[in-house]
């Protein structure tokens, strides 16, 4: 009777080990899983940002040249001449203008880049999830077969 109950106590142990190894692996695999996800939308995310960034740029690209345009018509309402001052005033709003239609595109550009870099974070912490999620249920298998292997060794010992 005691070699069944020793034989039992063993192998409900290395069932337990089993089902704690089981246990962690699908944890581990469900947060893999959840950082694959938050790279895939950080992917979408940076994309999204290039296309709205362009659109913008177009956009205040747009707007300057009509702001422009009505500017060198008002100046040439104005009856001054479209040289010296004048003339100086229109090149620095283009130049500014430029200017500021660059900063959007850089701006769009640096977003989706550091979008692109916590994509990239969220897939090595996946794999590191996954690797630690294999190595768990290793561990329950071996943590088992330890179990049975020493109840064997008592068993045959005594």
């Amino acid at each position: 009777m005691v070699p069944a109950l020793l034989a039992a106590g063993f192998t409900l142990s290395a069932l337990g080990q089993i089902a704690q190894g089981r246990a962690s692996y699908e944890q581990l695999m469900g947060a893999a899983n959840a950082h694959r996800y938050n790279a895939a939308i950080k992917r979408w995310s940076a994309d999204q940002t290039l296309l709205s960034t362009n659109l913008n740029e177009e956009s205040f690209r747009r707007e300057t040249r009509q702001q422009l345009g009505k500017q060198k018509t008002a100046v040439a309402e104005s009856g001054f001449a479209d040289t010296g001052t004048m003339a100086d005033v229109q090149k620095r709003s283009i130049f500014n203008a430029e200017l500021d239609a660059l900063n959007i595109r850089y701006a769009g550009s640096l977003k989706a880049h550091t979008l692109r870099q916590e994509a990239t974070g969220e897939e090595e912490l996946a794999g590191s999830a996954e690797r630690a999620a294999r190595a768990a249920r290793l561990g329950g298998y071996l943590g088992a077969a330890g179990s049975l292997f020493a109840g064997g060794g008592r068993y045959l010992g005594s």
